[in-house]
């Protein structure tokens, strides 16, 4: 009888060891998950951040051909104030001549924003970018390392299906008739109840 509650013991343990390992490698594809959206996050965030730095940059492009465009026109009305005739025709060059230093100068501040910005976005960028690289390896030997885990734990699950099956085999057939065990239906394993000592 002790013995074959001794094999009942072993044979929990068996199982309880396979439910943990298959839960363990359950989890495993959903960790994997995780990390690959992880990659693709930071894939996202360094894109965005290239986006941006485009973006600034096309928009000082634009800034310094408005400025060309007010220096022209700066020059042109500068020149046309020789071949004026009135004094009414002279005051309306002058006074768009005004305009355009003005609409100039704020260009001019413009840029400046923009080039500030465009350093501060290309730091941001280049930060990313080199970040990204090496959070990107350390996510991508994470994954090999959970899919060589998988490989190892379906390994031991065939081991210790084996193990199971012959401490199964090793029962004797007539332990229907004994005392402290139960039989599970649906699964068909058989469990010890050990007697608690009374205190």
């Amino acid at each position: 009888m002790k013995d074959a509650i001794k094999l009942l013991l072993s044979l929990q343990d068996k199982d309880l060891d396979v439910d943990r390992l298959k839960a363990e490698l359950a989890s495993i594809p959903g960790k994997i998950t995780g990390l690959k959206s992880d990659i693709q996050s930071a894939k996202k965030a360094l894109e965005d951040a290239k986006s941006e730095l485009t973006h600034l940059q096309l928009a000082k492009k634009q800034k310094e051909l408005d400025l060309d465009a007010q220096e022209s026109a700066v020059r042109k009305h500068s020149n046309e104030l020789n071949s004026v005739k009135t004094n009414e025709a002279y005051r309306a060059l002058v006074g768009e001549i005004e305009k355009a230093k003005q609409d100039k100068s704020a260009l001019e501040d413009q840029i400046l924003q923009n080039m500030e910005q465009t350093d501060q976005a290309t730091r941001v960028w280049k930060e990313k970018e080199s970040g990204s690289k090496s959070h990107e390896a350390g996510l991508i030997n994470r994954i090999s390392e959970l899919e060589n885990k998988a490989k190892e734990i379906e390994q031991t699950l065939a081991v210790k299906a084996t193990e199971r099956e012959q401490a199964l085999a090793a029962l004797p057939n007539n332990l229907s008739d004994q005392d402290n065990k139960l039989s599970c239906e649906s699964c068909s394993r058989i469990v010890y109840l050990e007697e608690v000592p009374a205190a």
